[in-house]
């Protein structure tokens, strides 16, 4: 099985993605640490921070067909039409399933929660949940929100998952 050379070599340089643009607060640096740099640059295209604590996922919808996806595509894979409308999807979901993770990435202490959350647009996203275990119970409604993974020169910014506020 052939394996990714970010995975297979760490210190081997990340290629700048065609088309895309470098956001403020990005090193630069592709060859450090390149799955960390690379976690950086694919999270930045998926979700916008609102707030210190708020963050709004983004979705592709395509004006042809209809069809969304998240994450964002440069084309339909409906019906192939070019550059689909980027646009935010809702900030609430419905927790549809979670688990807890003992054995962690490097850039995470375990145990953590992950889980999948179903958005009104009718998409499915996945990512990590910020909460008690024992407080989670599927179907319950959770809003999109920013956490901070890793320490140091290794910390990224990423979009997550909390329980919603009761209002």
């Amino acid at each position: 099985m052939k394996q990714c050379s970010v995975y297979r070599n760490k210190k081997e340089a990340v290629p700048k993605q065609p088309d895309s643009e470098d956001r403020p607060g990005e090193s630069g640096r592709r060859h450090r640490q390149g799955v960390v740099v690379l976690v950086k640059k694919l999270n930045a295209d998926f979700w916008k921070q609102l707030s210190e604590n708020e963050a709004v996922l983004l979705m592709s919808e395509c004006a042809s067909c209809g069809k969304r996806n998240f994450p964002p595509l440069r084309f339909c894979p409906n019906c192939h039409a070019e550059n689909p409308e980027k646009k935010e999807m809702s900030r609430l979901g419905t927790l549809y399933s979670f688990s807890r993770v003992h054995v962690p990435h490097k850039l995470y202490s375990a145990p953590y929660i992950v889980g999948y959350v179903d958005f009104p647009e009718g998409l499915r996203v996945f990512g990590q949940i910020r909460a008690n275990f024992e407080d989670l119970r599927i179907g319950m409604k959770v809003a999109t929100s920013v956490c901070s993974f890793g320490e140091g020169e290794e910390a990224v910014l990423a979009y997550c998952f909390v329980p919603a506020q009761k209002e």
